[in-house]
This record gives C-alpha cells, structure tokens and sequence, in this order.
C-alpha cells in the first residue's frame, strides 16, 4: 500500500466502471489526494468529463483504477474500489473508498516514447494549422508528421516549409478520445521538412513543464494498456 501513499496531487488516475447500459466506460481523472485508510479525493479535468460521467460514477459503483508513481523506478499501480458518490464542495470531487489491495508492477521509463497520438498544432502568428500525427514524445519535445491540405500546399512546399523554423505553435491533445481535458502545450519549431508528409520537430517552452509531464505521464500509460 505504501505505493499509493506515493501519489502527487496532479497525478492523472484512469477510472473505469460498468454503466448502466453494461458498457465500459473509462474517464482520466486528476488525483488531489486522500484520508488515509478512509477514501481517495479525484477531481474532474474539465465540466465535459463530469457531465458524461456523474450518473455513472454514483456510491457503490464498482470502479478499477489505474495510475502511475514514480520512486526510483516507474511503478504501473492499479486497484479496485467502490465509489463513494460525487461530492460538491468548492468543486465537484469523485471520493472512492480506500482500496484494501493494490496490484503494482515496476516498468522501464524510456527518455523518450514511440507513439501514435493525435495532436493539432496551430501557429500563433501565422495563419497554419495543422492535424498531425505525433510519433515520438518526450519533456523536452516532440515529433509530428501530416499531410498538407490542397490550400497549404500552395505556400509550403520543400524549399519554404523551413520557414516555420523558430516559430511559435500551441500543441492541443484535446483531439484523442482518451485525453478528457483539452491537454494544450506551447513550443517551438526547431526543424522542418518535406518528404512523403510534412515533419516538424518541436521544443516545449519552459513554462509547460506540468502539462508535458501530464502528457507524457497519459502517453506512457497508454503505451502500458492502463
């Protein structure tokens, strides 16, 4: 138990439950902490996730939970556990009864993740925007590929595309059914080119170091199943 006992306020928790249609029904929720022995506190990333999963997450729903924590090594860490209900205090917060049993299995954290994740990245003072695929993740930055529409293909090609270089772009994650919240990172293009598809490779700004651990952390447990 005393991996649990790990767990930062911020830690992204997937919570799945059986609804009352007898489908699976996950939701990525935000660990703000807990009573020990008694109950765990997780908040909502967005109103979107709490008004498609309120009525599912009533007292006594059986939930299992999956989640990550970092000691020394990456420890994957899931449990099962009844709901509580959804509490209104200052916000709505999901509270979940203290687990008596919890699984854990130690992973290999790789500086740098190969993924498949959409991403729409948006230039802040040109007029682009692109849907792209994002192929390697990591805090520092990361690497996305994409086809040019017709219109974009007009200006961009292999000899102006490295004009994007050095510009500012605001990364949304929001695109990906299993990311609740509108997960937005800000960075900065470091290299671009032309092959089959256009390729950018972005620098994170400093500012986003929460938010790119928040990702990267969504990113890893996906790669795992959880």
């Amino acid at each position: 138990m005393s991996l649990l006992l790990e767990l930062k306020p911020g830690a992204p928790i997937s919570v799945t439950y059986l609804d009352t249609g007898h489908k699976m029904q996950t939701v990525q929720m935000i660990y703000v902490g807990l009573i020990d022995q008694e109950y765990l506190i997780l908040k909502f990333p967005d109103k979107r996730a709490l008004v498609n999963h309120k009525f599912g997450l009533v007292p006594g729903t059986h939930l299992t939970l999956r989640t990550m924590v970092a000691k020394d090594m990456l420890h994957a860490i899931s449990f099962k556990a009844p709901s509580l209900g959804v509490s209104k205090l200052r916000e709505p917060l999901l509270l979940v009864a203290f687990p008596s049993q919890t699984h854990s299995q130690q992973l290999r954290s790789k500086p740098r993740l190969k993924v498949e994740a959409m991403a729409g990245v948006r230039l802040l003072n040109k007029d682009f925007e692109f849907l792209t695929m994002v192929s390697d993740f990591s805090l520092t930055g990361l690497k996305c590929e994409f086809n040019l529409t017709e219109a974009q293909e007009s200006q961009l090609n292999k000899n102006t595309i490295s004009e994007l270089v050095d510009e500012r772009v605001s990364i949304d994650f929001g695109v990906n059914d299993d990311f609740e919240s509108d997960f937005q990172l800000y960075g900065m293009i470091k290299n671009a080119r032309i092959q089959d598809k256009a390729l950018l490779g972005i620098q994170f700004e400093n500012n986003d170091e929460s938010m790119v651990k928040s990702v990267f952390a969504i990113l890893l447990m996906r790669l795992h199943g959880l």
